[in-house]
């Protein structure tokens, strides 16, 4: 690789070595400044810990102090490595080469340069040493070690979650593209500028070569015309070089930053606590920000005594999930309070919470013999043939079978049966309307005109179904709006009151019908699909919902076409048989 270096960028072996030293150095402190941001993070889950558990602040400041000192030292001690290979070293084979250049210069035979303006020459290679310079200290060396460190913390990132991996690093392919996209652009007014600039440098030449010659011939105005017309192109070409590489580069950049504003965050939280959370998410995000959730199971409550204390809950009254323990005395039960199980109890339940097991201690415990093997088929009936002589034939007897007898004073027990009403069909209007795409494009167009076409297609989900169907709608941002339900063919459509979302709407619904009927609930809303099924309700996709829609579509088209097909048949024969009878011997017969 060092030889490579070497080839491409015209350097010295140690140069090489240097150049690859600086790429290190600068990996290394990209990585490095991910510690600041751990030390951030770990003092705000302290905070946070402690205003949730009532903790003080200062618990464990010193730590968190002393943690911050040693990310600066460590900083410190990684950028002095660095500016010392990759500065120091720039300019020490910057030094090298334009020493090495003096001296190939100093053996040419002046024949070489023949015309040539040495100065000039002079003054061109010395530029170049300065943008070789540039280069090595700031460009090369951070360019290949941001490549690396963004690739390693990109792999970290999708490690630890997808998601937020997703949202920071989406922007790099894109800033990536629009800078090599816009490479020609650069490239074409790059080159016009340098051409601006050596056609001001030819004639500044010129003009000092000949300006006897000029005077003599009194041209010293079409000269300084000449070159005021080449400087004003030169800076022209200048700033639009510069206007160019500017709006490409700073919008890559700009992009570049947009990734530290696309935030996924994750976490759990009871479900209690999330009925209204994505109004809120909306509002403080001004409408850029989602909530999305899914079940994660059960949990543990955090706040369970407070929980008791808002119901209250009293285990003592609770008849049908006692806490106490029923003992058994003279072949009859008796119930002891939880608190006296352990003075009641005659032996340990072997339960100890206050005492932690030692995972170091081996208790040998008996090993119980192992049983004999099986005997074969042809064994065990060598073994009765055996018996069988010696103690005569064996009699099995039948196994004794349970004789129910009637008990007296017994009473039977029946669950009652559920009511058996109609079915109830509630649908989030807009929640289906903008999951399915027809209703999604027609909305785009005229949302009225969707809406109408949904209370269409439930009309004849109704007529098919035989359900009741109620679709809701929200009207919560209209100043006023009292809410209403209407009537619409053979469904109910609902548009809430103000203040008042489809959520709600459904959920209070869901829970005052679901007692006595079936209930289910078309919607795509993760969150409110968790809450009707804690009132008993099922839920329906708007997938699924779109499935069944069609299905009926299609069955009810099939029914259709079928009494259009038995109708044709009934009017054929009808002619076939009006015909036959005109025709026929009987008159009038049929």
């Amino acid at each position: 690789m060092t030889k490579k270096l070497q080839h491409i960028f015209a350097l010295s072996e140690k140069g090489a070595r240097d150049l690859v030293k600086a790429v290190i150095w600068c990996f290394v402190c990209n990585l490095a400044l991910m510690f600041p941001v751990g030390a951030v993070l770990f003092t705000v889950q302290h905070l946070l810990g402690c205003l949730e558990g009532g903790g003080s602040p200062t618990d464990g400041f010193w730590l968190y102090v002393g943690f911050a000192l040693a990310v600066l030292v460590l900083l410190f001690v990684l950028h002095w490595f660095q500016y010392a290979s990759l500065y120091i070293a720039t300019y020490r084979e910057s030094a090298n080469r334009r020493v090495s250049l003096a001296e190939t210069l100093r053996r040419l035979p002046l024949s070489f340069f023949g015309n040539r303006d040495l100065s000039d020459l002079t003054s061109t290679m010395i530029a170049d040493c300065s943008s070789l310079d540039q280069m090595f200290s700031h460009y090369v060396p951070q360019l290949f070690a941001s490549v690396g460190s963004t690739l390693v913390i990109g792999v970290c990132m999708f490690a630890c979650d997808w998601r937020m991996a997703l949202a920071v690093l989406w922007v790099v392919p894109v800033a990536v593209a629009l800078t090599a996209g816009s490479k020609k652009i650069q490239d074409a007014f790059g080159t016009k500028n340098i051409l601006n600039k050596r056609a001001v440098a030819d004639c500044i030449q010129e003009g000092l070569e000949t300006i006897r010659d000029i005077k003599a011939c009194h041209r010293q105005e079409r000269y300084l015309g000449d070159l005021e017309a080449k400087l004003s192109a030169m800076e022209g070409s200048s700033i639009r070089s510069e206007l160019a590489t500017g709006v490409f580069v700073c919008s890559a950049q700009a992009f570049l930053r947009l990734g530290l504003a696309t935030t996924v965050l994750t976490g759990s939280a009871p479900v209690e606590q999330l009925r209204d959370y994505g109004r809120e998410v909306a509002a403080y995000t001004r409408g850029r920000g989602r909530l999305a959730c899914e079940a994660a199971g059960y949990r543990p409550c955090r706040n369970a005594q407070e929980v008791m204390e808002a119901i209250g809950y009293d285990p003592r009254r609770d008849i049908d999930n006692p806490a106490d323990s029923v003992f058994c005395a003279h072949g009859a039960g008796y119930t002891v309070p939880w608190d006296q199980v352990p003075a009641m109890a005659h032996v340990s339940s072997g339960l100890q919470l206050d005492r932690e097991e030692d995972a170091e201690e081996d208790v040998a415990s008996p090993r119980r013999a192992a049983p004999p093997p099986p005997r074969s088929k042809e064994e065990e009936a060598e073994l009765t043939a055996i018996f069988e002589r010696t103690y005569g034939q064996v009699k099995r007897r039948e196994p004794l079978r349970p004789v129910a007898r009637p008990v007296e004073g017994t009473v039977r027990r029946t669950v009652p049966d559920r009511p058996q009403g109609p079915e109830y069909l509630l649908v989030d209007g807009y929640n289906i309307i903008f999951a399915w795409d027809e209703l999604k494009e027609l909305a785009r167009v005229n949302l009225e005109s969707a809406r109408r076409l949904l209370m269409d297609l439930l009309c004849n989900y109704q007529g098919f179904k035989k359900c009741v169907v109620i679709l809701v709608f929200d009207a919560y941002k209209v100043k006023g709006n009292p809410g209403s339900v209407e009537r619409w063919h053979n469904i109910y459509v609902v548009y809430t009151r103000e203040a008042e979302t489809a959520d709600t709407y459904i959920e209070r619904a869901t829970y005052e019908i679901a007692r006595d009927h079936r209930v289910r609930v078309a919607t795509s809303d993760s969150l409110e699909q968790l809450i009707i099924l804690g009132h008993g309700a099922v839920r329906l996709s708007a997938r699924e919902f779109k499935a069944e829609m069609e299905a009926v579509e299609g069955s009810i088209r099939e029914i259709i076409a079928r009494n259009n097909r038995t109708r044709g048949e009934d009017n054929t024969l009808r002619r076939r048989v009006v015909i036959k009878g005109k025709t026929g011997g009987t008159p009038g017969g049929t």
